[in-house]
C-alpha cells in the first residue's frame, strides 16, 4: 500500500497534533492491511514537515532508499546485543584494529572555485593511506567520493580516492548487526546511540543545529552573496562543531565496542 494514492490518510497525516505527538506508537492489525505502508509515511512527515524546500527533495530521496540517518526500519530478527563477531570479508578487523584519538582536521572553503581538488588532498592527507575509516550511514559519504571519482579534473587520484572508499566501514550497519540498548529508543542514529555509551557528548546542549538538514541550509546561506563576511564566520564555526560533534560520537562508539568485546 501507498498512502500517496488514498488522499484521506494524506488528510489525516497534515492534521496531526505534531508539538504534542507522543514518543512512541504501536500500531496493530492483521497482515497485510499497511501497517508498515502507515508507519514509513508517518516517519517521513514527522521528519521533513519543517524542513526547508530546498532540501526537502534531497531528505525524501535519503528516506526512501533507507539511508537517512533518523530513519531506520528495526527488525527484531537481526539485533544481536553484545557480541562483536566479524565475517572473514568485512573490512574491519576487530581483532586488530588500534583506535586513537588524534588532532581533529576539517575542510570549509566555499569559495575556492577548484574546491572538489582542494578538498580530495585535503581528505587524503588527513585520512593516510592505511586504516579502517569509519562513518556513519556512510553510503553518504561514499556517493560524494564515487561522484569525485568520476570527475575528469580528478583522474590523476582516482586510484587513491578507490582505496579511500575501499577503506570506509558503516558504523550504523555495525551497531544495527552488533548492538542494542533500550536508550535509543529503537533508533540507530548516533544521536541517540551515544545516550547508551560512555562519554560526555549532548546533542542537546547549546546546538545551533540540529541535524544535517540544518547543516546543508548552513551551506546555502554561506554561499549566498547577501550573507555578510560576520555570518559567514559563523556558519562557518557552527559546522565545525557539528560535525566534530558526529565525529567524536564515532570515536566513543568505536572504543565502547572494543572495550566490549575485550571484556567478553
Amino acid at each position: 500500500m501507498n498512502s500517496s494514492k488514498y488522499p484521506w490518510i494524506n488528510q489525516n497525516l497534515i492534521h496531526l497534533p505534531l508539538s504534542s505527538f507522543p514518543h512512541a506508537l504501536i500500531i496493530n492489525g492483521p497482515k497485510g492491511v499497511g501497517k508498515r505502508s502507515l508507519v514509513r509515511d508517518l516517519s517521513k512527515h514527522l521528519l521533513l514537515h519543517e524542513l526547508n524546500e530546498s532540501v526537502l527533495n534531497e531528505h525524501e530521496k535519503l528516506i526512501d532508499s533507507k539511508n537517512h540517518p533518523d530513519f531506520y526500519e528495526l527488525d527484531k530478527d537481526v539485533i544481536k546485543v553484545g557480541d562483536i563477531s566479524r565475517r572473514k570479508d568485512d573490512k574491519w578487523d576487530s581483532e586488530k584494529e588500534e583506535i586513537q584519538l588524534k588532532e581533529a582536521k576539517s575542510f570549509l572553503d566555499f569559495e575556492d572555485q577548484k574546491i572538489e581538488r582542494n578538498f580530495i588532498e585535503s581528505l587524503l592527507v588527513a585520512a593516510g593511506s592505511k586504516g579502517t575509516i569509519f562513518a556513519h550511514s556512510a553510503s553518504t559519504e561514499i556517493s560524494v567520493l564515487q561522484k569525485l571519482l568520476k570527475k575528469d579534473s580528478l583522474k590523476n587520484l582516482s586510484d587513491k580516492i578507490t582505496k579511500l572508499i575501499d577503506r570506509v566501514v558503516d558504523t550504523k550497519k555495525i551497531v544495527t548487526e552488533n548492538f542494542y540498548s533500550p536508550l535509543m529508543n529503537g533508533s540507530s542514529s548516533i544521536k541517540e546511540i551515544v545516550k547508551s555509551i560512555p562519554g560526555d557528548i549532548d546533542y542537546n546542549k547549546d546546538d545551533s543545529m540540529a541535524g544535517g538538514a540544518d547543516a546543508m541550509l548552513a551551506w546555502f546561506l554561506y554561499t549566498d552573496p547577501k550573507t555578510t563576511k560576520e555570518e559567514k564566520n559563523e556558519l562557518k564555526k557552527n559546522l565545525i562543531e557539528y560535525c566534530s560533534k558526529d565525529t567524536l560520537a564515532i570515536y566513543h562508539l568505536i572504543k565502547y565496542l572494543l572495550d566490549q568485546k575485550n571484556i567478553n
